[in-house]
């Protein structure tokens, strides 16, 4: 298993991780994977660790708007089809 936790990789190269831009964000946030990335399931949690979004993904990129999300911290996870986590903070200002 990789576990991947704000920018800390553990058990992953760097070109394995995925990105999140911007950070803080605001209207508009982006996540990138690796191109060779299938079958991802991203999960969106608050800082309750209440589930906000859930979509499984089959493509590298991916624009979500949140605009109507409210100000806070929030926790992207990511499992991919090797059952690999990764995780990334986000702040929506």
């Amino acid at each position: 298993m990789k576990l991947a936790i704000g920018t800390h990789v553990i058990g992953a190269d760097a070109e394995e991780t995925f990105s999140v831009f911007p950070n803080p964000a605001s209207g508009k946030i982006n996540f990138q994977f690796p191109f060779n990335a299938m079958n991802i399931e991203l999960v969106i949690k608050n800082i309750l660790g209440n589930e906000i979004y859930r979509q499984s993904l089959s493509s590298p990129d991916l624009t979500l708007d949140i605009s109507s999300w409210s100000k806070g911290i929030y926790f992207a996870q990511t499992t991919d089809e090797n059952k690999n986590v990764m995780h990334r903070k986000i702040i929506i200002e």
